[in-house]
């Protein structure tokens, strides 16, 4: 598939990864105060895409990550927390997704990290029982 846009400039190309499948598309309606999204479903991640990315993101070292989002279609559950392992202690997660929640937390801890959960009150319903 083709990029639909290219990295801004001060991003490192070395944290793209290019997949064979188009990613989704989230398109927000706002109107007189009120916003509708329109979510359209994400292609496949093949493995040797979903390893390209977590490679990439091992080989830096980051003071901080946020994740965001469901999991496209092929990407392990327990990707966010892996990818939240490989921070270095003290790092900040800002957490925007509730898919594995409970792992990226318990991840965070064990690495010391600064965690900040970003949920909206249905997620955070849902998260709670």
């Amino acid at each position: 598939a083709t990029a639909r846009r290219a990295p801004p400039p001060a991003v490192s190309e070395q944290l793209w990864v290019r997949t064979a499948e188009d990613t989704r598309v989230c398109t927000t309606l706002v109107a007189a105060g009120d916003a509708t999204e329109i979510v359209e479903p994400s292609g496949h991640v093949a493995p040797d895409e979903v390893s390209a990315l977590r490679d990439a993101l091992e080989a830096r070292r980051f003071g901080g990550l946020l994740v965001a989002g469901s999991l496209p279609p092929g990407v392990p559950g327990s990707f966010y927390a892996r990818c939240v392992a490989t921070l270095a202690p003290r790092a900040k997660v800002l957490v925007d997704a509730v898919a594995g929640l409970e792992e990226i937390v318990a991840e965070a801890r064990s690495a010391g990290a600064v965690l900040c959960l970003k949920l909206n009150a249905r997620e955070l319903l849902g998260v709670a029982g």
